[in-house]
């Protein structure tokens, strides 16, 4: 069965702007067209698509996805797509480490705004210094 890219977009829950720079960037090559040149997709570019969709969801850049797919259509190897997901497995627990001191910090100031003045006085000098310990210590221990 063939698709618009409307039906397509609908069948994938991408927009079209999405499958069309899908194409333009490479991830789906071949899409055929009709006499007025309007994409038409077929199950298999649909599977296709699917899947980016749920390698862009792992996170992974539109480079790696092009290194996978490259991987997936060239060699069958699991181990090579094992070391792809691990690979990005790191860089996703980086980020989460990265967000999670963002949440600490974020966490911090908010506690700080409604405690100035009741634990240190804002007139102290020191008063980030000695807010941010008081935090660390009775708080938060990070």
């Amino acid at each position: 069965m063939n698709y618009s890219i409307k039906e397509c977009s609908q069948k994938t829950n991408l927009t079209p702007y999405t499958l069309r720079y899908y194409e333009k960037e490479g991830l789906i090559i071949n899409i055929k067209r009709d006499q007025l040149g309007q994409r038409i997709y077929n199950e298999q570019d649909i599977e296709l698509i699917k899947s980016i969709d749920c390698l862009k969801k792992a996170g992974m850049s539109i480079k790696k996805i092009k290194s996978y797919m490259n991987i997936f259509q060239t060699e069958n190897n699991e181990e090579a797509r094992i070391k792809l997901f691990k690979q990005q497995k790191e860089i996703l627990n980086k980020k989460m480490k990265e967000l999670q001191e963002e949440m600490w910090w974020a966490d911090y100031k908010i506690w700080y705004y409604q405690n100035l003045g009741t634990l240190v006085s804002k007139n102290d000098p020191l008063h980030c210094e000695k807010m941010e310990n008081i935090y660390r210590t009775q708080y938060k221990n990070n």
